[in-house]
C-alpha cells in the first residue's frame, strides 16, 4: 500500500488537534479521502466523526455524518445501513429545520430506495428534495433530484417521461451555467 502525503499529514494533526470539533473535521476529510478507494476505512474514520459529534451533542455536526455515512454505505452496496443512515440524518434535519441538509437527506434517500428498485418511495424522496431545493435556489440539487426521477422511469420504461424529466434537469443546469460570472 502506497502512502499518500495528504492522509498522513490529517492523520498526524489529529493528534495534534485541541478541541473535539477539529478532530471531527479531520476525521471527516480522511473519511472523504477514503471515500472512494477505501470505504471501510472512510466508515470507521466516519463513525469516529459520529461519536464526537454525539459526545459533544452537536446535531448539525451529528446530522452531517450520518449524511456521509450514507453516501459511504451506499456505495459500498449496503442499501439497508445506507437508509438507516440517511433516515437518521434526515430525521435530525428536519428536527433542526436544516432544509439544506433535509434536501440532501431526501436525495440520498431517493438514490438508495432507486438502487433497490423502490420506485414509489424514490419518488417521494426526490420530490421531496426538488421541492426543498426549490425553495432554498438549490438549482443543482434541484437538477440531481430530476435525474434521479428520470432515471426511474426510464428503467421503468417509461421513455417520454424520462426525456421530460432529463430535460429540465438539463434546463436547470443551463440557467446555472449561464448565470456563471454575471453577479
Amino acid at each position: 500500500s502506497q502512502s499518500n502525503p495528504s492522509i498522513d499529514s490529517l492523520k498526524q494533526y489529529i493528534s495534534k488537534a485541541e478541541t473535539d470539533r477539529e478532530k471531527f473535521d479531520l476525521f471527516l476529510l480522511l473519511s472523504s479521502e477514503y471515500h472512494f478507494s477505501y470505504p471501510d476505512s472512510a466508515i470507521y474514520f466516519a463513525k469516529q466523526a459520529k461519536d464526537l459529534a454525539l459526545g459533544i451533542n452537536d446535531t448539525d455536526l451529528t446530522t452531517r455524518v450520518y449524511y456521509e455515512l450514507a453516501l459511504i454505505t451506499k456505495e459500498t452496496g449496503d442499501f439497508e445501513v445506507a437508509n438507516e443512515y440517511g433516515l437518521q440524518a434526515l430525521i435530525l434535519a428536519e428536527r433542526k429545520q436544516n432544509k439544506d441538509m433535509m434536501a440532501k437527506s431526501n436525495l440520498i434517500l431517493g438514490h438508495i430506495s432507486a438502487l433497490q428498485i423502490e420506485y414509489d418511495k424514490a419518488r417521494v424522496y426526490y420530490k421531496n428534495c426538488m421541492s426543498l431545493c426549490k425553495e432554498l435556489g438549490n438549482t443543482k440539487g434541484e437538477a440531481f433530484a430530476y435525474v434521479g426521477i428520470g432515471n426511474i422511469e426510464y428503467y421503468s420504461d417509461s421513455l417520454d417521461k424520462a426525456k421530460n424529466y432529463f430535460g429540465q434537469a438539463v434546463s436547470l443546469i443551463d440557467t446555472v451555467n449561464n448565470s456563471v460570472g454575471l453577479a
